[in-house]
């Protein structure tokens, strides 16, 4: 489902937060999202069965680099090949208590 939407709206940087996954490779990435976001892309391993948050971005448009992976959050640096831009993206994942 998440690949037809990202297939659809042809999307070149996605997000997800509470992936629930420990430990993510390009063949997911692949299936989830498309062979586009498979060299681009970082994710914050879930701790427990809580959070995970996947970086991806299209290799057409972007490269990821400079990625760093903290408590909750997971940030890249977005550097656009069709102009010169660049920015950085931080994915958040942050526990809530009862």
């Amino acid at each position: 489902m998440v690949r037809d939407l990202v297939t659809e709206h042809n999307y070149s940087i996605v997000c997800l937060q509470e992936t629930k996954m420990q430990n993510l490779d390009a063949t997911i990435v692949s299936e989830a999202l498309g062979p586009k976001f498979v060299n681009n892309f970082t994710y914050l391993p879930t701790q427990e069965t809580r959070g995970g948050v996947l970086l991806a971005v299209n290799e057409d448009y972007y490269n990821l680099s400079e990625t760093q992976i903290r408590g909750h959050t997971v940030t890249a640096k977005l550097e656009a090949k069709t102009y010169l831009v660049s920015w950085r993206l931080t994915g958040v994942y942050g526990p809530q208590s009862d």
